[in-house]
């Protein structure tokens, strides 16, 4: 069994990061929840370096609108391609990635269907989609937890983290989800072949 160490932005994204590396036939190994992107990135290029066939990494991080796409991002931040290492860009945030998946989150959420964006990579603020959708839940519970609290000034609930942990960890199905994500397709496609390559190394 591979190895895969993994460093994302913050705690809502390491069941998702854990889930992906599982289906790509590697296990994995916590090493870095940044707390945000600006914490993150300036990590990034030593992860690079340290990595190699026996200490494989995958970095996950949100584009948000740091770029008109994935690929200007790569290229502004000037990453070295190294070999046993990805960085992965989910378009525009993960909760994109979470909102492919319309059968799994109308079921966890009690969301109509019909309420979900049918291409959520084109969401403009997928976190700000979820709480859209959790408006129309059929429990009062999940509205509780998902909607901000009036005069509060938070953009999500007092639940949000738990309600999308839970959600990520078990309720989530990612090869669904991968046929609604080009972004999320593609991520899969590249950690799969970062495990197949330390295995055969």
């Amino acid at each position: 069994m591979v190895v895969v160490h993994y460093a994302v932005e913050g705690v809502t994204d390491v069941p998702v990061i854990e889930r992906l590396i599982r289906l790509c036939g590697g296990e994995p190994n916590q090493r870095l929840v940044a707390r945000g992107k600006a914490k993150l990135d300036p990590k990034i290029p030593g992860i690079l370096r340290s990595s190699g066939p026996q200490n494989p990494w995958v970095v996950l991080r949100d584009l948000d609108h740091d770029a008109t796409c994935a690929v200007d991002f790569m290229r502004s931040m000037d990453y070295q391609r190294v070999q046993f290492a990805e960085v992965r860009i989910a378009v525009r945030q993960i909760e994109a990635w979470l909102l492919a998946d319309h059968i799994g989150f109308s079921e966890a959420f009690a969301v109509p269907m019909s309420k979900l964006p049918a291409d959520p990579d084109d969401c403009d603020d997928a976190k700000r989609a979820v709480i859209d959708a959790c408006v129309h839940s059929r429990r009062r519970v999940i509205k509780s937890d998902m909607l901000p609290r009036p005069g509060s000034h938070r953009k999500v609930g007092p639940g949000y983290e738990g309600s999308v942990i839970a959600y990520a960890t078990s309720g989530w199905d990612p090869n669904r989800a991968a046929e609604r994500s080009g972004s999320l397709a593609r991520a899969v496609d590249r950690i799969s072949t970062l495990v197949e390559r330390c295995s055969a190394s």
